[in-house]
C-alpha cells in the first residue's frame, strides 16, 4: 500500500523508494527482493488492475473520465 501511495504523492526510483519507506514508516530493514517482486507484480498486472478499477467506476452514471498522464515522458 505504501508503494502505491508513493507513486501518487512522491514518485521515486526503486532504490530511492527504500529510503522513502524508512522515512515514512520507520521500516529499518527492507527485503529488496520482496520490494522488487511487488513492484514487478504491479507493473505486470497494471492493465488488469486499471480495467477492474474502471469497471467499478463504470457502473456509476459518470459521463466523463479523466486519465492522468503527467508521469509519461519522452527522452
Amino acid at each position: 500500500m505504501l508503494m502505491s501511495i508513493n507513486r501518487i504523492f512522491e514518485p521515486k526510483s526503486k532504490n530511492a523508494l527504500k529510503n522513502w519507506l524508512k522515512q515514512i514508516d520507520g521500516i529499518k530493514q527492507i527485503n529488496d527482493n520482496n520490494l522488487y517482486k511487488a513492484i514487478d507484480y504491479l507493473e505486470d498486472n497494471q492493465n488488469d488492475i486499471e480495467n477492474k478499477l474502471f469497471k467499478k467506476r463504470k457502473d456509476t452514471n459518470c459521463k466523463l473520465y479523466l486519465y492522468d498522464i503527467t508521469s509519461t515522458y519522452f527522452e
